[in-house]
């Protein structure tokens, strides 16, 4: 497993980790020695590994962490292709978060960018 794996996994990250999340959004930790825990009571996560491109994961979403895959590697129409039909299986107000060399392709429904933030948007709807 790796590094980042076991972080999400048991929800403690360094500091460094969350310097772009708006005050807001760090509300949900709380230090814990040298780190900085998600709170119990947000904890009901669920790891699943499958392609997006034939299936999507069952449910409706509160949070979206996006690493890499969809914005990085795959071309712009698949992209949003995939992106509205994770849009559609998030609720209103759910974010969805980028990592920092990421950005939506130009043309996506279902998402708007959180004012001052680069890499966060929050669901709407279309």
């Amino acid at each position: 497993m790796t590094r980042g794996c076991l972080s999400a996994r048991v929800a403690c990250y360094e500091e460094s980790g969350l310097k772009a999340l708006p005050d807001d959004l760090r509300a949900a930790f709380e230090r814990c020695d040298s780190l900085s825990c998600l709170r119990a009571e947000y904890r009901a996560v669920e790891f699943v590994q499958q392609d997006l491109r034939e299936a999507m994961p069952e449910g409706a979403f509160d949070l979206v962490l996006r690493r890499n895959a969809v914005a990085t590697y795959y071309a712009a129409d698949v992209q949003r292709e995939l992106l509205e039909r994770i849009a559609q299986r998030t609720r209103p107000d759910a974010v969805l978060v980028l990592v920092i060399h990421e950005s939506l392709p130009a043309g996506v429904a279902g998402f708007a960018a959180r004012p001052g933030v680069r890499t966060i948007y929050r669901r709407v709807e279309t």
